[in-house]
């Protein structure tokens, strides 16, 4: 059950809380007060859209925190899967940063708005204002049946299979329109991947040939200049490495004269270890030069096989090439397995459709197993609402293809008056109607969910005198259940509440503030006569709310 419910800088909220009993809470107010804000913080801190422009002091951040006593409703399993640790006294709070970033939150640690959103609809059943029109939603008229006929395993199931079942169709399309394509590509791209393979191309392969083709291209003035330098060094008159030696010996003498003099002498040594190695490389590289016209032209015709290659598939560079390769080599192998993956995906496809038949054959049958129940609990619930002569029909017809649900599309059909045909709810039913047909489904739903609470906002609409009257006693039975919440502007609602709140606007200096109160007996007698006789309140009217609440 919810406990309380707290709220900050929210829409005209400053910060009010709230507790709330186990049992019927009817929550009134004048239009315009902030009763439809409440509902926008139920929904905010159960995982709805957030909206920047409900923050009232865009400074602050707003916050809506729920607390909630969930020990007899076994919802472990829930906490389990979200990965949080479970507490019989939780608190969800939503959190909505200046920024306009969202945080959520359960018992403190931080989750996502989809475990929120998951957890809310566990904890409570929100009918907005708006909810009635659900009636005329065929996902809605499923999910009330499928609950009451206690479907939810095999939905589980069902919606498991199903989900693999469209992704294996997915597939074989796009294998089947893969073949199509394939099959004229296949022999052009084994041209093209040979082509590519036949030229042995590696990584590196390009900059080594193109650095071994300048070498040879050029092997006279590599010669010219690597003599020019071996006689810098070595000549025994003027080489670099003779001069070196010379300046080395007359250092030498100096050593014993200061530190400075046996600094020089390890530097010159140093430098002479250099040019040593580098005359021995520049030998080397004399002994390995030599001119091959042959070599050349191989290189040249490599070189010229990789250029036109990279012009063909528009790159520059060995690596593409090499991705490029792999990229046909994966398409030639899945053309080759084409067949095969076809023959696979067509049998797994085959093995789900098994499975979902039967599954749908079994939801199928429960579903019209409750049929007749349902329509007679309505029905009845409906008479007791006012509705005398109303006749209630629930239509499931088969389908040929797989639904998300199952296989069965299904209709609510109703009719108000003798000797009228029967016709969709969405179609025929009146507003009032719509009110009266969303509470009886909403009545019997409670029996079927272990649902903690369920919140009515204006479930009235539409409806006023004895009908009202009906609908409160009924919602007095259902709060034995379950716990109840209602937000109302009838009296005949409003006084069968165990408690009574009064949400009403409060202005102090200049700044609108939405507070909610209990009301004490006396002022329950004024707000009833308030509702029954506007602002002017006649003593009729006191005594009239005074016997209406000794009545409840």
């Amino acid at each position: 059950m919810l406990k309380s419910l707290r709220i900050k800088n929210y829409a005209l909220i400053d910060e009010l809380e709230v507790s709330f009993k186990e049992t019927l809470t009817t929550i009134t107010g004048e239009t315009g007060a902030g009763k439809s804000i409440l509902m926008g913080a139920f929904s905010l801190a159960l995982g709805r859209r957030a909206d920047l422009n409900r923050i009232k002091k865009k400074g602050d951040k707003c916050i809506v925190e729920a607390d909630f006593d969930i020990g007899r409703y076994q919802l472990e399993s829930l906490f389990e899967e979200s990965g949080l640790d479970y507490f019989n006294d939780t608190i969800i709070r939503r959190e909505i940063l200046p920024s306009g970033k969202s945080r959520a939150f359960v018992n403190d640690t931080p989750v996502t708005l989809n475990i929120l959103n998951t957890m809310g609809s566990r904890l409570i059943d929100l009918h907005s204002q708006f909810e009635n029109q659900k009636v005329t939603n065929p996902d809605f008229q499923v999910q009330i049946l499928d609950t009451i006929a206690s479907n939810n395993e095999l939905l589980r199931v069902y919606k498991k299979i199903y989900k693999d079942y469209v992704c294996l169709q997915k597939e074989l399309i796009s294998l089947k329109d893969f073949q199509a394509n394939a099959d004229r590509e296949h022999e052009y791209n084994k041209f093209l991947f040979n082509e590519l393979d036949s030229i042995k191309i590696c990584e590196g392969l390009q900059e080594e040939l193109e650095s071994e083709y300048e070498k040879l291209s050029n092997i006279e003035h590599i010669e010219t200049c690597l003599s020019e330098a071996s006689k810098n060094l070595d000549n025994e008159d003027f080489g670099a490495i003779n001069i070196l030696r010379n300046l080395r010996g007359a250092i030498e003498k100096l050593v014993d004269y200061g530190k400075t003099f046996e600094d020089i002498k390890t530097r010159l040594d140093s430098i002479l270890i250099d040019l040593d190695d580098i005359s021995g490389e520049i030998h080397n590289l004399f002994g390995d030069l030599e001119a091959s016209p042959e070599r050349l032209r191989n290189i040249d015709n490599q070189l010229q096989k990789i250029y036109g290659l990279q012009r063909k598939h528009r790159t520059q560079s060995v690596e593409k090439l090499l991705s490029i390769k792999k990229q046909l080599k994966e398409r030639i192998e899945k053309t080759d397995n084409i067949f095969s993956d076809i023959s696979k995906c067509e049998k797994a496809l085959k093995i789900r459709e098994e499975e979902l038949t039967r599954l749908s054959e079994e939801i199928h049958k429960s579903r019209v197993k409750q049929v007749p129940i349902v329509q007679s609990k309505i029905e009845i619930l409906l008479r007791n609402l006012g509705m005398l002569n109303v006749r209630f029909k629930i239509y499931i017809e088969k389908q040929d293809a797989f639904l998300p649900n199952g296989i069965d599309n299904v209709a609510f059909l109703f009719s108000a008056n003798k000797g009228s045909d029967f016709g969709p709810v969405g179609k025929i039913a009146s507003g009032g109607e719509k009110s009266r047909i969303m509470f009886a489904l909403k009545t019997i739903f409670s029996e079927y969910t272990h649902l903690p609470t369920i919140i009515f906002d204006e479930i009235d609409s539409g409806i006023s005198g004895e009908v009202a009257k009906k609908m409160a006693t009924l919602m007095v039975q259902m709060a034995k259940k379950i716990q109840v919440i209602v937000i109302t502007h009838l009296p005949q609602i409003a006084v069968k509440g165990q408690e009574q709140f009064k949400v009403f606007k409060q202005v102090i200096d200049n700044d609108t503030d939405t507070k909610i109160k209990l009301l004490d007996t006396q002022e329950r007698i004024h707000e009833i006569a308030e509702m029954l006789d506007g602002k002017d309140i006649s003593q009729s009217a006191i005594r009239h709310a005074e016997e209406l609440l000794q009545q409840s």
